[in-house]
């Protein structure tokens, strides 16, 4: 699975959101719902941000799945039982799924250290090598545009890497607000 990390805070993926939304057109959802909740489609920046609280005690990392008509195939929605007395008062979740889904995860400053942020696709040829065992939910890898897929996962890593990288930290990409925070004594992470 093709993997780009970078170094993102808060309003950095406020910025990345606006161009999804704005350029690109995606259509945005959970990668997972909350506990005991359904999976929500995001439509705005404000949306994303509210979804994913930056504090207190329902704060959780960005965790989004992009979608767009133009990548072919619909994604599918799995509810995920829990095991009994897994998650107190809780005993289910939902998550979505799709071969051609580009998905973002945004790191968060824990113990003063900002995680790395991750942008994850499958190619075509991984999703053929582990389609006899998933076609069953996840349907037939043709269904997907696989050209499409790599074009917006492009787009992101372009608009990532050379539009919003003010530098580097080795090898990743640091967008402003996480060279902000770097700057204010937090450590960008290696993992």
């Amino acid at each position: 699975m093709p993997t780009f990390r970078f170094y993102a805070a808060r309003e950095d993926a406020a910025a990345l959101l606006t161009f999804m939304f704005g350029e690109l057109g995606c259509r945005v959802f959970e990668a997972y719902s909350r506990y005991g909740e359904a999976l929500k489609e995001l439509s705005s920046t404000d949306e994303v941000l509210e979804a994913f609280p930056a504090a207190g005690p329902s704060r959780r990392f960005i965790n989004i799945s992009l979608w767009s008509p133009a990548l072919g195939a619909k994604p599918t929605f799995r509810r995920i039982a829990l095991a009994p007395g897994t998650v107190s008062g809780h005993t289910y979740w939902h998550m979505i799924d799709g071969w051609g889904l580009v998905n973002l995860q945004f790191g968060l400053v824990s113990e003063g250290t900002l995680r790395p942020s991750d942008l994850k696709y499958s190619s075509e040829a991984r999703a053929r090598r582990w389609e006899e065992t998933l076609a069953s939910s996840l349907g037939p890898v043709d269904a997907w545009d696989w050209r499409a897929v790599e074009m917006l996962a492009r787009r992101l890593h372009y608009h990532l890497g050379r539009r919003l990288a003010v530098r580097k930290h080795g090898a990743r990409p640091v967008l402003a607000g996480a060279a902000a925070l770097a700057a204010s004594g937090v450590t960008l992470g290696a993992a």
